[in-house]
């Protein structure tokens, strides 16, 4: 999966964005600003998460956990980030 696909797919569900900041990439609450991940974009299979307290950011990972594991499990070469 590249990273443009990764992003659509997560900003089609309203109320999260990914934004990609140096060698990473955060997924956050629109509203609150909250990160509840941090994506390794150089290292395979890197990935951190945040405690998630608010009940809409558990079921956002929920529904969206198998779309993230797929981006960390690609390879570095396929997911084609584009450069700052």
């Amino acid at each position: 999966m590249t990273y443009e696909e990764f992003k659509e797919i997560i900003e089609n569900k309203q109320g999260h964005s990914v934004m990609r900041e140096g060698d990473f990439c955060t997924i956050r609450n629109n509203e609150t600003n909250t990160p509840l991940t941090l994506i390794n974009l150089t290292k395979r299979h890197a990935l951190d998460l945040f405690l998630v307290t608010d009940e809409s950011d558990i079921r956002f990972m929920v529904y969206n956990w198998y779309t993230i594991c797929e981006f960390v499990e690609t390879p570095i070469e396929e997911r084609k980030v584009p450069t700052l």
